[in-house]
């Protein structure tokens, strides 16, 4: 593989334009290489940058960066306590206007420079750089609570660039294997006052075979759905705090994540036990009857037949058949 040495522009000051936090666990040097690589020849230009690694306690930790990448890149080494706890100890130790949050076995694209360049010359607070599957035209100038209440977010934490005080008093809730995104980036939203809506494609997401989302043990599903259910009740627990419009928002993604956690119980397991199981639990934690605002017609469907008792069967039917 070919190494580009290519150092990134750093700051005399104590205060470059954009931090990259990469955790990562046990991963292929060549798949962080890449990685790194990647971050240099999006970054490359006039913008100082800087480059942390939190190694979560891996086997063989990759002290290897330093020496190839030079000071722009600091390895954070820590005992492994997962991806939450590790994107935290990044989060401390960012000195960047603005924090990018990358996986260590995904790239970021030649556009993710003009985007970078768009963020120091204005006053985003939130720059959503969407895969273009869900791209589409909305208003580019206004606040996350406006736009969380007209459109399902994008959960992952990569796909936004954002300034760092957005996140101040804000962490990752530690502990948590899945989902932990959700969770986060649903908070973040809610804080930004000015959101941009970057069109091109900066950041590509590679699946990886190995990643806790593609172990579907009955263990590791457990845990999933434990770690889904306890983000969907702090985030329920969260809007007793806000203003209306902020928690109508928020009442909205809880709603939109509860759909998605029930798709993915009858996804992962296809058993109608499990299926009701879920159903009887969401009750209990009075995260359905879902709420009857009609979000999008897939939603006002699903909300229908998840709402009604006598129509669990058909919901039932339809997920099992959509999730071939």
């Amino acid at each position: 593989m070919t190494v580009i040495t290519e150092p990134l522009h750093t700051s005399t000051t104590d205060t470059p334009l954009l931090s990259f936090i990469i955790p990562c666990y046990n991963i292929e040097r060549d798949l962080l290489q890449r990685c790194l690589d990647s971050i240099v020849v999006a970054a490359n230009s006039s913008l100082p940058a800087e480059v942390i690694i939190v190694d979560d306690g891996s086997d063989t930790p990759p002290l290897w960066v330093e020496e190839v990448y030079g000071t722009a890149v600091t390895l954070l080494q820590r005992p492994h306590q997962g991806v939450s706890a590790a994107r935290n100890a990044g989060l401390d130790m960012a000195r960047g206007i603005y924090i990018q949050f990358v996986d260590a076995d995904d790239i970021l694209l030649s556009a993710y420079q003009d985007m970078l360049q768009r963020a120091a010359t204005n006053k985003f607070d939130l720059i959503l750089a969407l895969p273009s599957r869900h791209r589409k035209v909305v208003n580019n100038s206004q606040k996350g609570t406006d736009f969380m209440l007209h459109n399902n977010l994008h959960g992952a934490v990569w796909g936004y660039l954002f300034r760092r005080t957005l996140a101040e008093g804000l962490r990752f809730t530690q502990g948590v294997a899945y989902a932990e995104d959700e969770e986060f980036t649903a908070l973040l939203f809610l804080r930004a006052k000015h959101l941009h809506i970057f069109s091109e494609e900066v950041y590509k997401y590679q699946q990886n075979i190995a990643s806790v989302t593609h172990n579907t043990s009955a263990e590791a599903l457990q845990q999933r759905f434990d770690n889904t259910e306890g983000v969907l009740v702090r985030l329920k627990e969260h809007c007793i705090t806000l203003h209306e419009a902020e928690r109508n928002a928020l009442r909205r993604r809880v709603a939109q994540l509860t759909t998605d956690y029930i798709y993915n119980v009858v996804a992962l397991t296809r058993n109608r036990q499990s299926y009701d199981h879920c159903l009887q639990h969401l009750r209990h934690l009075r995260l359905i009857p879902l709420p009857t605002e009609r979000y999008t017609k897939k939603y006002t469907i699903f909300r229908i037949l998840c709402n009604n008792k006598m129509l669990n069967s058909i919901l039932f039917f339809l997920l099992k058949l959509f999730a071939r």
